[in-house]
């Protein structure tokens, strides 16, 4: 065994920088990890909801327009639009074209439903990643004139936001 005293000085520098980089790391992981828990958790929420309002629509005799693998395919489709760099703004433009394709509020709450919580990338503005809902999504991806125009399709299929 190697006696720490007896090591050269940027030996034991090289071994205390490592040690509060190992510890950083560590401490930083957890923190994205709690993070991420609760995220998800508050995601849960707003999934769970839409299931109900999905359920409720239903009941009422309001069935959603397309199938779930049409769903899934918009979902696709929501998370490309976001995930890349978009300085010209088509990924916005797609993003309300879903939207805006959504013909009563059952087809809103399957979309909403089959999104759950997903992540995509933030194209590198500060904070990384992005997890969230499908009103994360918009929210965090379409700017205020854009929202306005989400909210009022949204609004005249029965869907507040």
């Amino acid at each position: 065994m190697i006696d720490f005293k007896s090591l050269p000085t940027w030996a034991k520098g090289t071994i205390a920088v490592v040690g509060v980089l190992a510890i950083g790391g560590i401490g930083f992981a957890i923190y994205k990890g709690v993070k991420k828990a609760i995220d998800k958790g508050k995601e849960g929420k707003e999934g769970r909801e839409a299931k109900d309002e999905l359920q409720q629509a239903e009941s009422q005799g309001i069935k959603p327009t397309f199938s779930d693998a049409e769903a899934q395919s918009k979902v696709s489709m929501l998370v490309s639009a976001a995930d890349e760099c978009d300085t010209l703004g088509q990924g916005a433009t797609q993003i309300i074209q879903v939207i805006k394709s959504l013909k009563n509020k059952a087809d809103y709450y399957l979309l909403s439903t089959t999104f759950g919580a997903k992540t995509w990338d933030e194209c590198g503005w500060g904070t990384g990643d992005v997890t969230g809902s499908l009103t994360t999504l918009l929210t965090e991806e379409l700017d205020s004139g854009q929202m306005r125009q989400v909210r009022e399709h949204l609004s005249s299929i029965g869907v507040n936001i």
